[in-house]
């Protein structure tokens, strides 16, 4: 089975010294990092998650630069609430704006990548909007960059091709949020990994929340916060035999109407939960209160998927047997 490189986003809540640790603990690979956080001039800039990415940097991480377009929105709503301080910058159109953000990026790249410190970086798709985005591609080209695209299903497979023929080979797949419906979510993959088998390019999927159904594709790569956001609803993912990850309900702060929790577990699956967090040199009893300890935990999970032991065998997960959501 075919494994992605998963980038580990989100994780705000951290500290550069919980940074270090959940690096230590987890010996995770890959770091999704937001350039609208670590840019000095960025209205969101955040001294402690430039720190956080320096931090990876001199560990060797495979940083995934995301460019913070979906932050212009923010800036916006934000800047027009700031008052006389930033009344010139109230005067601005949303046009300035984004150039003000490109030639920010472009100069934080071009040092990045001067000292190899990022892995790949994501073009800024300020709409999704595929001749926008693919304009905006032509324009990174002509200043000496090249950003993995974004393509956000909004068109038709043919803008597959316009970016092969620019020379792209890898590009990010987005807006999968809109297909829940497996069915629709299957015939999307179906018909952009064809058409990009032909073309020679690679996928990364943007925001995947659980690997399941993407590991039935060939994704080089994909990025997602939820296990940081599943631990603070007071949950731990643990895989199956098939890799999709289940959450189980653990705090003993939080309140849950998920009917897989540890309070109404058999006592058999409360031990075997257990001795299977330890087995890993996770602390379980410290895990029920902290929503840090959690997060490191689904960390390493997302981290190691196809490295560890399954939590869920086939007696409980398989055919013939019965779901283990029904014998909690």
């Amino acid at each position: 089975m075919h494994f992605p490189e998963m980038y580990l986003s989100g994780g705000f809540n951290l500290s550069p010294a919980q940074e270090l640790d959940m690096l230590k603990r987890t010996k995770y690979k890959h770091r999704c990092i937001s350039a609208a956080f670590v840019i000095p001039e960025n209205l969101h800039y955040s001294k402690r998650e430039a720190q956080k990415m320096e931090l990876n940097e001199k560990k060797h991480t495979k940083i995934m630069l995301d460019s913070g377009a979906a932050s212009l929105h923010t800036l916006l709503l934000a800047t027009s609430r700031r008052g006389h301080v930033d009344m010139a910058r109230q005067a601005l159109s949303v046009e300035a704006l984004q150039k003000e953000m490109y030639e920010r990026y472009i100069s934080f790249v071009k040092e990045k990548l001067k000292h190899k410190k990022i892995w790949f970086y994501v073009t800024l798709d300020f709409k999704k909007h595929q001749p926008t985005i693919f304009k905006m591609q032509k324009k990174f080209i002509k200043d000496g960059l090249c950003p993995a695209p974004v393509f956000h299903g909004d068109a038709g497979v043919e803008w597959l091709k316009k970016y092969a023929d620019l020379g792209i080979t890898y590009m990010c797949l987005g807006s999968i949020q809109t297909r829940k419906i497996q069915s629709r979510l299957r015939k999307y993959f179906d018909i952009v990994f064809n058409e990009g088998e032909k073309l020679g390019l690679q996928f990364h999927g943007l925001g995947f929340s659980s690997p399941a159904l993407f590991l039935d594709y060939p994704f080089k790569s994909m990025d997602t916060a939820a296990w940081t956001k599943v631990a603070a609803y007071g949950s731990v993912v643990v895989p199956s035999e098939s890799c999709a990850l289940k959450p189980i309900h653990i705090s003993s702060e939080r309140t849950s109407s998920l009917s897989h929790t540890f309070n109404k577990m058999p006592a058999v699956f409360k031990k075997k939960l257990v001795d299977y967090i330890h087995k890993y040199g996770f602390d379980f009893k410290l895990a029920r209160t902290s929503a840090a300890e959690r997060g490191m935990w689904n960390a390493y999970v997302y981290s190691h998927l196809g490295k560890m032991d399954a939590f869920f065998e086939s007696s409980t997960t398989g055919e013939g047997g019965s779901k283990w959501e029904n014998l909690l």
